[in-house]
């Protein structure tokens, strides 16, 4: 009786370092919101209520994106891109939205970019 408590207590102890083990093995390495990067030719531009903009890209051949930059944005080379034709790059993190007047703008937030004069 005593041996078979001992071999099931092992048992046991033995599945739980091998989850453990398991889960240290298979956990992420890296951040879930992966940062994206992006490209192009700014093609329209519109002010945003909270002081950011709205913007259209055109990547080199393909069709045009939506971004959204906001004050908190890293940006780098010339200041935020705030009018047309600026060819920028940079990474974006996610869906957003921008306010103009009344009507709120989809598009990608920008995380960091950088810009053309």
């Amino acid at each position: 009786m005593w041996m078979r408590q001992h071999i099931s207590s092992l048992l046991v102890a033995f599945m739980l370092c091998a989850a453990f083990a398991m889960s240290v093995f298979f956990w992420p390495r890296y951040a879930s919101a992966a940062l994206t990067p992006f490209g192009g030719l700014i093609t329209k531009v519109l002010p945003c209520n909270g002081g950011g903009f709205w913007m259209t890209i055109k990547p080199a051949g393909t069709s045009p994106v939506a971004q959204i930059w906001y004050p908190s944005t890293r940006t780098y080379m010339h200041g935020p891109p705030n009018h047309t034709n600026q060819w920028i790059l940079g990474l974006d993190s996610g869906p957003g939205t921008c306010i103009v007047g009344k009507v709120p703008f989809a598009g990608m937030l920008m995380m960091i970019v950088g810009d053309s004069q």
